[in-house]
């Protein structure tokens, strides 16, 4: 009878030790060194199976967020940036003509609503009717957005389907006073340049018919040479490239790269391809984020709201806090973890983008926005939806210009 009840307890005890391994949650692989060659990685799995996993308490700043393009989103902008785990955003602005040209001055109204927690990084105006010359000049432009109080500015010149309609390459005279200016006043720069490797070869379904490969889109070396060239004339740009600087299809050559170049910075918006390509290979990789773990930006690329719980913005967070291996972006793709450390995450969720940018965004500045308002006002005169421009600067002139 006693032997009975000692196999019963010794059986109990087996399953309720099983039973607590069995509960663990499956984010603590973090803490684990990385798989090793030959390792058996955790099953695939949906993004909605996962619990919170280690270090997700850590407060995020989005450097590249996509802003609201008029102000009725306003609300819902702030309503989304209620949530603690944003620490702060960098609205990226893409204007462009027409509907599109009030975009730096309603991303500066978040910044006035946000004043601690919205960075700006405006964009450039091109062939805009009503523009002048000068008034189209890089350069003058920059001059108008720091002087009225963005914290740098977003290019997006250099992504073959805007290459294409460029008339100026930006290794050209054309841009050479303007990079001067960012250089001088070390007014950062997030800039896209060319796309994943892929798209050359096996475009995406809205390049199929003008296909990068197909002679309309320049090769891609030749954007990164273009690229070179500006950076050889201005080693201080302060530049964060998008998306990994798309290059995430060869290791070598980026560290190379960023060996080359020690101001340059890069963020983890994600594009088609970067996290499929980092993760044939996480242990090369997670040497590399440690050994660049300074310039390393977190990035969601989403917009106009931030949502911490989208899935994209979980899926990031699980590649560089875990080394799980999960189901990515599209459920074809295997995401492989690279299980960075707290003070490494902490760095690329936070620090480097605050020493890049600043603690804090820079403040308003009252004259230089009203300068700025009354020159897209000259804009809002000459467009052909002139009387919804109007209304939306009248708008935008009440939360700006007391």
């Amino acid at each position: 009878m006693k032997t009975a009840v000692s196999l019963l307890l010794v059986a109990l005890v087996s399953l309720s030790l099983s039973f607590c391994q069995a509960a663990k949650p499956a984010g603590k692989a973090e803490a684990k060194a990385p798989q090793q060659a030959g390792n058996q990685p955790e099953k695939a799995q949906e993004q909605a199976a996962v619990p919170p996993f280690a270090n997700d308490d850590i407060p995020v700043i989005d450097s590249h967020l996509h802003p609201i393009s008029e102000i009725e989103q306003m609300p819902e902008f702030l309503k989304g940036m209620q949530d603690t785990r944003i620490k702060a955003v960098n609205l990226v602005c893409i204007p462009g003509r027409e509907k599109g040209t009030l975009l730096n001055l309603v991303a500066l109204c978040c910044k006035a609503e946000l004043p601690k927690r919205a960075y700006v990084f405006g964009g450039l105006l091109y062939d805009v009717p009503g523009g002048s010359a000068e008034e189209m000049d890089p350069a003058f432009q920059a001059r108008q957005l720091w002087e009225a109080g963005c914290d740098g500015i977003k290019m997006i010149e250099t992504k073959p389907t805007s290459w294409k309609r460029m008339k100026h390459r930006v290794d050209s005279e054309f841009y050479e006073k303007y990079f001067q200016f960012l250089e001088e006043k070390q007014m950062p720069l997030v800039w896209h340049v060319a796309d994943p490797w892929t798209y050359w070869q096996n475009p995406p379904p809205a390049y199929v018919k003008t296909g990068y490969g197909s002679g309309d889109f320049p090769p891609a070396d030749q954007i990164y040479g273009e690229v070179d060239h500006v950076m050889t004339r201005h080693p201080r740009l302060k530049v964060i490239f998008a998306h990994m600087y798309n290059m995430c299809f060869d290791i070598d050559r980026f560290t190379r790269f960023m060996e080359r170049w020690p101001n340059v910075n890069v963020d983890l918006a994600p594009g088609s391809t970067q996290y499929v390509d980092m993760s044939k290979n996480p242990r090369a990789w997670r040497e590399f984020f440690i050994r660049f773990q300074d310039r390393i930006c977190f990035g969601t690329d989403n917009g106009p709201v931030t949502d911490p719980d989208v899935k994209e913005f979980r899926i990031q967070r699980r590649f560089l806090n875990t080394n799980d291996e999960f189901t990515g972006m599209r459920s074809d793709q295997v995401f492989r973890g690279l299980g960075l450390a707290r003070p490494v995450l902490e760095k690329i969720y936070q620090k480097n983008f605050e020493r890049i940018a600043g603690a804090t965004p820079r403040p308003i500045n009252a004259a230089g926005v009203k300068r700025l308002s009354e020159q897209m006002r000259k804009y809002v005169e000459a467009s052909t939806a002139r009387a919804e421009l109007e209304a939306q600067l009248k708008k935008i002139d009440a939360i700006l210009i007391h």
